[in-house]
C-alpha cells in the first residue's frame, strides 16, 4: 500500500509539473550571445547568454545553455562583449 502511494504522489508531481506555466516553454524568440548578462540576484551574476521568449526572460547561463531554446526562428543577437542589464531587452 505504502508503495502505491509513493507513487500517486510521483504522478501528481509529474502532473503538476507539465502544466505549469513554464512547461510550455520550449522555444526562444531571441537569443543574446557573447555578452555581459548582469542579473539581479543576490550575487549579481554575469552570464554570457540570455534567453526571450516574447517579453519574458526564459534562460540566462552560458550560449550551450541557452541554444536549447534555439529553433529555426529564433533571432540570435551577438551582443560582441558588450554589458546589458537583464531587464534591458
Amino acid at each position: 500500500m505504502k508503495r502505491y502511494k509513493s507513487l500517486g504522489y510521483l504522478l501528481l508531481c509529474l502532473l503538476l509539473i507539465s502544466i505549469s506555466p513554464y512547461a510550455a516553454i520550449d522555444s526562444a524568440d531571441q537569443i543574446f550571445i557573447n555578452g555581459k548578462i548582469i542579473t539581479v540576484d543576490a550575487a549579481f551574476s554575469i552570464h554570457s547568454s540570455m534567453a526571450l521568449k516574447g517579453d519574458r526572460i526564459i534562460a540566462v547561463g552560458t550560449a550551450r545553455e541557452t541554444s536549447v531554446y534555439k529553433t529555426q526562428d529564433t533571432k540570435i543577437i551577438d551582443l560582441k562583449g558588450k554589458m546589458r542589464h537583464a531587464g534591458d531587452y
